[in-house]
């Protein structure tokens, strides 16, 4: 051997064997120690038979302690949401490598750890067409005046409210009111909420009676446009300036299509995607907690 091996992890709880009969259909941590470890083995092997005609390419070390590999397995372990057995199907271990870093696609906890969960900040899912830009107005939305309790005053914000079509808008409420350092009170959840400012909702159908898809595109696209940054100021009460910059765009305008029509599906209004204000507040008032359908 070219390295000493460290002392392989063993679990009492399970035999390695029992568990390489099943590894196809379901596999857990003592496998993962074992195939990482084994890993490094089959390169140390093959370098050093690379190196018998060309000494020039050093071997990977074994770590000294099986801990990285236990923490990785268990951040896998938390997404897939298997924390109680710590093993994990095929079809979900499979989803964690192709998913799990891939922006708005939610682990099923953040933490096996119920205290470390709790505190981790909230995983909002998004589609695939988002590229950062629900992100980008949401925090538009939370420069100037603290906004958390009066959420639907604010363009920027009713805008956050519906690209969080994948979440809730009590989600974004959370959210808002944990980035108020001035708040000392829990989050005013949509249904408490004052309702839809006129004004606003003025903004969006430029002054027509309905918001049509269109509207929404142009909102989106625009408030993304020449974007504002703090200026400095109390939390709270930030004072906004041109930041000189505009996006994230989502990829495709289809991004916002799939959230409106999520909205139009919710308020009845498939077949025009066109929405009164008395339906698009009951949205967002109300979409938290009364399910219904959310596709045309």
């Amino acid at each position: 051997m070219l390295f000493p091996k460290a002392p392989m992890l063993l679990l009492s709880s399970s035999s390695v064997s029992s568990n390489l009969c099943v590894y196809r259909r379901r596999t857990n941590l003592q496998f993962a120690v074992d195939f990482y470890y084994g890993t490094i083995a089959s390169l140390n092997a093959t370098i050093a038979t690379y190196n018998q005609s060309i000494p020039i390419v050093s071997t990977p070390e074994y770590p000294s302690t099986a801990d990285a590999v236990i923490a990785w397995w268990q951040t896998a372990v938390a997404w897939t949401g298997f924390c109680a057995t710590s093993s994990i199907p095929y079809s979900n271990f499979a989803d964690w490598i192709e998913y799990s870093n891939t922006a708005g696609v939610c682990p099923a906890v953040q933490s096996c750890n119920a205290a470390i969960n709790a505190a981790a900040p909230i995983c909002v899912p998004q589609r695939s067409t988002d590229n950062g830009s629900c992100a980008e107005i949401v925090d538009q939305c939370t420069i100037g005046s603290a906004k958390a309790t009066n959420v639907f005053n604010d363009n920027y914000c009713v805008l956050a409210a519906f690209c969080y079509s994948e979440s809730t808008v009590d989600v974004l409420i959370e959210q808002l009111t944990k980035d108020d350092y001035l708040s000392t009170s829990p989050p005013l959840l949509s249904v408490n909420q004052p309702r839809l400012a006129q004004s606003v909702f003025n903004g969006l159908s430029r002054g027509n009676s309905v918001v049509s898809q269109q509207n929404v595109i142009d909102a989106y696209y625009g408030a993304l446009t020449n974007t504002v940054r703090s200026c400095g100021g109390p939390p709270g009460a930030e004072t906004p300036c041109p930041s000189g910059t505009s996006g994230p765009y989502p990829t495709d305008a289809s991004y916002v299509i799939d959230f409106w029509e999520t909205i139009s599906a919710w308020t009845g209004f498939c077949g025009t995607r066109e929405i009164p204000y008395q339906n698009l507040a009951d949205y967002l008032q109300y979409s938290s907690t009364v399910k219904a359908a959310t596709s045309c």
